[in-house]
Formats: C-alpha cells, structure tokens, sequence
C-alpha cells in the first residue's frame, strides 16, 4: 500500500514539474514562520561583487547569521524569525555598508541590494530609519496583519483572528451556528469556512473533526500573522481556501510586560435595539499580563502571557414581541354557538372569519379550531381550562411547554483562562530553538445555536447550549543552519483537545417555525477528546540561482468521540393547510387559511419528527502524510520562477458495516 502511494507520488510529481517547467506557472515560495532575505552586493557603479561577507543580526536578542555573496554578486538569509534586524557587508577597499531597523515579517520574501562605496574599512556608510525592503519574488496573494495593526485597531472580543477581515476577500462567514462544531467563522473568496487552515509558529491549530480554529493564545502574545488566499507555496497544505499563519512574540535582552485591562458594562453602554427592555445585565472583562526577558543575554529569552475573560451577559429572545403573529378577534354574533372568549388568529385567518360568503357553520368550527389551538400553545389550557389537544383531546404531555412560560431574555455567561509561555535558546550561531506552552480553559454557558435554520432570536434558553472545553499545545522547533546554504527546520507538536458540549434543555426538541425554538440542542450532547501529534521536517538548499526547499509533515490525530445528534428527537411545527387530510373530515374550502405554526403546536400536529438511531460512540485514529517538493528559480534580476508540487494522503481506518436493523 505505501509502494503504491510513492508511485503515485513519483509520478504526480514528475507530470507536474515538467507541467510547470513548460507554462511557466507559478507558486509563492515562503516560510510558514519566518521570513527570507536576499539581495545583491554590488559597487556604486553596478558591478556585481562576489566574495563579500555579508551579516544578519538582530540588536535585540544578539541573533546573527553570516554569508557570503556569490559569483553573480547575490546573497540570501533563508528561514529568519520575522522581527527588526541590521544587514552589514564589509570587505578590503570598501567601506562598510550598515543598513538598520530592517522590517521582516512572517512569510516575507524580502529583496535588499547592498550599495558599497570605495573607502576604507573602518569607515561606515549606514542607513537608519527603518530601512524599506521590497518583495520581488512573491507570487502569492497574501495580507500580514502587523503588531501595528493588532495594537491599534479595535476588535471585538479580542478576537485577533477577525482582523483577517482587513483582507478584501474575507467575509463573515453566515453558515448555520453549531455549538460543538464551530467553523473558523471566515469566507476567502466565496470559500467554505471549514476549508481554511491555521497555523501557530507553523504548528496546525485547527480542530481535525470540524476544522474551526483550536484555542489559541492570547492576543497580547501574537507577534504577526500573514494570511495567503491564492497561489501560495506547496509547503502550505491542508487548504482549498486560505492559509493563515500566526507567530508567536519571543523574548528579548530588555525586560519589558504590560498589565491590560477591557471594561464594557451596560451602564454605560448604548441600549440593545434587541433587548426589548431599559435594564438588563451586560458586562465583560478581559484582563492580563505579559512579560519577557533574557534568562541569559543573548542566549537564552522568555515571554509569558495571560489573559482572562470574564462575561455575565444576556442573551435576547424575541419569543412573543410580534404577538405570535396573532390578533384578538371576538366572536361576535356567534357567541351564543361559540360561546363569549375571543380567538387569537392571523390576519387572514380573521378575515376568512368575518366573509358571510362562507357558511357559518364552517366559520365556526374553524374559528373554534383555530382559537383552542392557540389558547393551547400560548397558556397549556383551551379556552374552557382543559389541558388536551383540542382536536383529538388527548391529555398534553408532561413536557408540554407554554409558548408564554417562554417569553423573556436569559442570561449567557462566560469563564476563560489563556496561560501560555514560550522559551527561545540559541545554541549556537547554527541552531535557534524555542518550545511553546499554552494552555485554555473555557466554560460557557447560553450559546446560541440555529443548526435548524432557526433564527437565534427565537431561541429559548433551554434550546442554547453549554460548552466546556480544555485546549493544550506544547510545540518545539529547532532551526539549524549547514554552512551557508543548507537549512533544516525540524518542527513537534503536541495538542490535546477536550470539548464538552451539553444542552440546557433536556425536553425533545421542539420547532414552532418562524416563533419558538425550545427543548434539547437537538447537535447536543457532544463528548469529545483529540489528541494531535505533529512532526514536520523541511530542508532548504540555496544553489546559485536556486533555492529548493523539501519537507514532510505527519499527522497522528486521536478522536474519542460520542455525539448524540438528534437522539432526543426534533417536532416541527409550520403552516397547517385547512383541507390537509388531517382535517379532510371538516370540508374547509380551499380559500380557507392555513393554520398557523403557534395553533399547529397547540393542536399537537407536526409536520415532521426527526430521531436518531444506532450507536453515538466513535473512536478513530487518523494517520496523514503530507511531501512537497518546490524551487525558485531566480532566471534573471528582474525574472524568478516559482514552482512545486505537494502530496497528500490520509490513512483513514475503514469503518465496519453497520448490521441492518
């Protein structure tokens, strides 16, 4: 079976080499966490200048790299954590050309030219003030939210993820809201949401069984992302949409940290136009800290970050403000044959009512039809104070709920702790480590969900759902430079998460179309466990006018799962025709209205039941392998060439059959 994946692979990758080879395609070729540098060393009139010892160093942690120019006067820095360096170049005869504060950013394939002048060498020609470097060679279409950005911009929530909207292909996504299935909450191009992939100092962030995004860390902690929406590299798989890669901040040789705090309480808030009332509680708190140093100057670093959430809000339930779409009607001068109570009927309902056209007889047994089934579903009694459906009077049952006992807003709350730390160690100019510890514990209580289509307003509290969810992450990297054109990237990770998503409401489901949606989460309970187990090898090699780059990443992902989607069961309530065969024996005529969702309820006829049968247990492994081979051909100054091929395979178990029942 393997042998057969390799062929296969030997093939697609020779087919699709020669592919590119022959009509130009291209691919973007950059890092997942880091950024590259190149340029060309040339004398103030042009002259290439090979042989020049050109170095890499970043003031603030003491981080150097050194190369030297080539024949052709060119010289690259592959695989350098995003950040503010100094470029210097320095020879016999020239004076040394220092170039500072110069910006990389994660996936950054930045271009700087070295100038030299004729001088002495203890002599320095240095440019300041944020030295601008040019990209050149990318052929992706990628955005990178900077730390500017995510200092200033106001988000809500602190979601740093949703300054992927900045990107003019991004949208929110408006898919139907599954409380133990969450999508990443974002269109790139018109794509599904569950088609992106993220990333965390090039570890997977994503949750294997929906694709949504895991618990990441605090936004105090990013560094940078970058998002890529089109012709990225083969190095990023995984994605038919768009590729998000998010770094982490590291630790310096200055002791730096904040203390941060967000206060939003409805006292001094804006009115909820959805609120329905004057007062009604509505706070949320997000605080932490930051802090990060050198544990030893220019070895080793250490930034740790926490934040809290704390949130006591209300949830807004529209149940009841339209009147059930109801208007009183009296009977009138059938009273003596109906008796005095009023009906509460559709408009249309009401004027089908008062047509002397049609037979009284008929006016009146559809007015009481339709004025006990609402009496019903609104207060649990008919008119007279029975508890029974009043078209076959059979007894209510037990869990019966009275679309009134459901009208009011509840509360919706939330407990979040986001710890995290991460160590950066230089061994050597050779080898940079750094390993990553983070940690979420959420408990959320009242989460909306319309896995019906359902509009969330119409939500009853015992429809929302709660969650409980433990995310951890331990990921390590160490990047290791071989002399001057070989770099390896061994990358682990280790993430566990646990997600507990029960419903509020233990009742069967119950949907009363376009008013109440009540009774059990019909996606709920929802017991899971997953356990990631990440290892990713890349090899850069820089020849001449090429730079090559394989790699392999392996996934080992453990589900131990039990969903009990609609096990409880879901009625569902919608427009009931007058002549239905359930009401044939009356003779309605067709003019007659149909009965609506609120009276269909209270009549105790659905239009459908839904349930769920067999076994809710589910525990797999999910074993996937992902190679990718790719270059950049830089042809000409002004001409590179992108190119690359990537194969993936998921070794998925193959599920017994299920016995026919």
């Amino acid at each position: 079976m393997h042998r057969k994946y390799l062929k296969w692979f030997f093939y697609v990758a020779v087919g699709m080499i020669c592919c590119l080879g022959a009509t130009g395609l291209t691919f973007a070729q950059s890092q997942v966490n880091a950024a590259d540098l190149l340029g060309k060393v040339t004398d103030e009139n042009g002259a290439v200048l090979p042989g020049i010892k050109v170095t890499l160093r970043d003031p603030r942690t003491g981080y150097i790299r050194e190369t030297t120019s080539g024949e052709d006067g060119s010289y690259k820095f592959l695989a350098i954590p995003s950040g503010v360096y100094e470029v210097s170049a320095e020879s016999e005869g020239f004076s040394k050309f220092v170039s500072q504060d110069i910006k990389l950013t994660v996936g950054q394939v930045a271009t700087l030219d070295v100038a030299m002048k004729v001088g002495s060498i203890t002599e320095e020609v240095v440019t300041v003030t944020g030295t601008q470097v040019i990209e050149t060679s990318r052929t992706s279409v990628a955005e990178t939210i900077n730390q500017t950005a995510i200092n200033n911009l106001p988000i809500n929530g602190r979601s740093y993820v949703n300054f992927t909207l900045l990107t003019s292909t991004a949208t929110r996504d408006n898919q139907p809201v599954l409380g133990p299935a969450p999508t990443s909450g974002l269109n790139f191009g018109g794509q599904r949401s569950r088609a992106n992939n993220v990333s965390i100092d090039g570890a997977d962030a994503t949750d294997a069984a929906t694709n949504g995004v895991r618990s990441t860390v605090s936004q105090e902690a990013v560094q940078e992302f970058q998002i890529q929406t089109n012709s990225y590299a083969a190095e990023f798989g995984r994605a038919s949409s768009a590729v998000i890669n998010i770094v982490s901040k590291r630790g310096t040789n200055d002791i730096h940290g904040n203390v941060f705090g967000f206060l939003r309480d409805q006292a001094i808030s804006a009115n909820n136009a959805f609120a329905g009332v004057d007062d009604y509680p509505s706070t949320r708190f997000q605080g932490g800290l930051t802090l990060g140093g050198p544990i030893k100057k220019d070895k080793t670093f250490f930034f740790f970050a926490y934040e809290a959430t704390s949130r006591n809000e209300t949830g807004f339930n529209q149940i009841g403000r339209t009147s059930f779409g109801l208007i009183p009607v009296s009977p009138g001068p059938l009273a003596p044959v109906l008796g005095p109570a009023p009906a509460l009927l559709t408009p249309a309902q009401a004027a089908f009512f008062q047509d002397n056209s049609v037979p009284i007889q008929i006016r009146a047994t559809y007015f009481g039809l339709a004025r006990e089934g609402a009496s019903v579903a609104l207060t649990g009694r008919t008119t007279s104070g029975l508890p029974i459906f009043p078209a076959t009077m059979v007894p209510l049952p037990q869990a019966f709920a009275p679309l009134n006992s459901l009208i009011g807003n509840y509360n919706q709350f939330e407990k979040t702790h986001a710890p995290s730390i991460r160590f950066d160690h230089r061994f050597n100019n050779a080898n940079n480590f750094f390993a990553r510890l983070s940690f979420q514990s959420a408990t959320v209580g009242g989460s909306p969900s319309n896995g019906q289509n359902q509009p969330t307003g119409i939500n009853a509290f015992s429809r929302t759902g709660f969650t409980g969810s433990r995310d951890f992450a331990l990921v390590a990297q160490n990047v290791t430079t071989i002399g001057t054109d070989i770099i390896n990237e061994a990358r682990f990770q280790f993430a566990r998460r646990g997600l507990n998503y029960g419903p509020n409401g233990l009742d069967v489901g119950v949907e009363v179309v376009g008013f109440a949606s009540f009774g059990r989460e019909p996606f709920s309970p929802v017991f899971r466990t997953e356990k990631r187990t990440q290892f990713t090898d890349n090899i850069t090699v820089s020849k001449s006018k090429h730079t090559f780059k394989f790699g392999v990443d392996y996934n080992f992902v453990q589900t131990d799962a039990s969903f009990e989607v609609n096990f409880g069961g879901i009625y569902s309530f919608a427009n009931l025709l007058a002549n239905s065969p359930l009401l044939a024996s009356l003779r309605f005529p067709a003019n007659a209205p149909p009965f609506s969702p609120v009276q269909s309820y209270g009549l105790g006829f659905p239009e459908s039941y839904v349930q769920s049968f067999g076994n809710p247990n589910s525990n797999f492994n999910n074993p996937s392998l992902g190679v990718f081979a790719q270059d950049s051909w830089r042809i000409k100054p002004n001409l590179t060439l992108n190119y690359g091929v990537r194969y993936d395979v998921e070794f998925t178990e193959t599920f017994k059959p299920v016995n026919d029942l």
